[in-house]
């Protein structure tokens, strides 16, 4: 991060997500969460959508009809606002978006590098990644919190909670990703099904 003179190189979606828990002052059995515990949690999650993802027909993506279906820079905006109580945040995560808003054609272009990549951007993140499984299996052999219900969250939290963090930094991470594709509803309910049934 020194070296770039950003924390962007280590701060992803899971830092996105750990950050909207500590505006919002997230507390667990009456203590607040503490930021490595957030992010810990945070990478469990954003693990689960890649260990979603990867099981994906990308190469396949009907690209007109996402484009048809993706939603306008106003529409994302009143979504943001319904999503953000705290006006104060909801009009920082409106200047991040506007920032990263982009055009149809541009959309289109991106999604056309996707498609073509995404066999070779697939192996090199199954070498790279951990799932999110094995993740959690390491973060609970070092005592810390390994999924949403450590730290008294449900599922339905969970998704708000990622919903709401693809608004708040201009950075390009998995849940940018997965709005270009018109993907974020299927992850946000299937990446997280086993969560479900664990919490049921």
């Amino acid at each position: 991060m020194e070296a770039y003179g950003s924390s962007r190189p280590a701060s992803g979606a899971d830092h996105q997500i750990a950050h909207i828990w500590e505006m919002e002052g997230r507390n667990s059995q009456g203590q607040k969460v503490a930021h490595g515990a957030a992010v810990a949690v945070g990478t469990w999650a954003v693990l689960a959508l890649y260990d979603w993802l990867l099981e994906q027909d990308i190469e396949n993506l009907d690209i007109a009809r996402t484009l048809s279906q993706s939603p306008d820079l106003a529409r994302r905006e009143g979504d943001l606002h319904r999503l953000f109580n705290d006006h104060r945040i909801g009009a920082r995560a409106n200047t991040e978006l506007r920032a990263k808003h982009i055009s149809s054609d541009l959309h289109k272009e991106r999604l056309e590098r996707i498609i073509e990549g995404w066999p070779q951007t697939r192996d090199r993140l199954r070498q790279q990644l951990v799932s999110a499984q094995e993740m959690a299996g390491m973060l609970r052999a070092a005592g810390v919190p390994a999924d949403p219900g450590d730290i008294g969250l449900s599922l339905a939290d969970l998704i708000m909670t990622v919903r709401k963090a693809a608004y708040i930094r201009r950075r390009y991470t998995i849940l940018d990703f997965l709005h270009e594709t018109g993907l974020t509803e299927y992850a946000l309910h299937e990446a997280f099904s086993n969560y479900e049934k664990r919490c049921q």
